[in-house]
Order: structure tokens, then sequence, then C-alpha cells
């Protein structure tokens, strides 16, 4: 998680950062936006977005 800090402090976009995670670290920001109130419809909409390399 540290690399993905340090992305994020360096200014890489979120599709660079979005890339660098893992299976397992995708599916536990999924588990995280669920329990903070963002819907199934957001989070695949957000996670399309992520793969598309588009931003909002």
């Amino acid at each position: 998680m540290w690399k993905i800090l340090e992305a994020i402090l360096t200014g890489k976009s979120r599709e660079e950062v979005y890339n660098m995670l893992s299976p397992e670290e995708k599916s536990k920001l999924n588990e995280l936006a669920a329990s903070t109130g963002i819907n199934r419809q957001q989070r695949r909409q957000l996670e399309r977005y992520a793969k598309k390399r588009l931003h909002r």
C-alpha cells in the first residue's frame, strides 16, 4: 500500500494508481467503498472509468 500512497503524493494519475493495485487490493477498495455508502452502480461506473482511462 505504501507504493500506492507514494504514487498519489507524487502526482500520478488515477488510472496509473488504479493499475498499480493488485486484484486483492481492488476488491478491498470495493469493500471499503461499499461500507462508506457508495452504491454498487457507482462503484462499477468508477471501475469502468478507471479501466478506460477516463477522468472526471
